[in-house]
C-alpha cells in the first residue's frame, strides 16, 4: 500500500467517522427535545389535573351554598 492510498482510506475513514458524529449529535438533540417535549406535557397535565381539582372543588361549594340558600328560604317560608 502506498502512501496516497494509505492517506485515502484514512480521508474515508475520518469522513465516514465524521458523518457518524454528525448523525449521533443530531440523533441525540432530537431525543432530548422529545424528553423536553414530553416534560412539558406531563406539567401540563398536572397543571391542568390542579384546575380540574379546584373547578371541582369550587362546583362543591358553589352546590352547598345553593343548598343552604334553599334549606334556608324553606325555612323562612315556613314561617312566614
Amino acid at each position: 500500500m502506498n502512501l496516497a492510498a494509505t492517506t485515502q482510506t484514512i480521508t474515508e475513514v475520518e469522513k465516514a467517522n465524521y458523518e457518524f458524529d454528525v448523525t449521533m449529535a443530531d440523533q441525540n438533540a432530537f431525543r432530548y427535545q422529545l424528553f423536553d417535549q414530553v416534560s412539558e406535557i406531563e406539567h401540563l397535565m398536572r397543571l391542568l389535573n390542579f384546575e380540574l381539582a379546584q373547578q371541582k372543588a369550587t362546583k362543591g361549594k358553589v352546590e352547598f351554598v345553593a343548598l343552604k340558600e334553599q334549606e334556608m328560604q324553606q325555612q323562612k317560608d315556613a314561617r312566614e
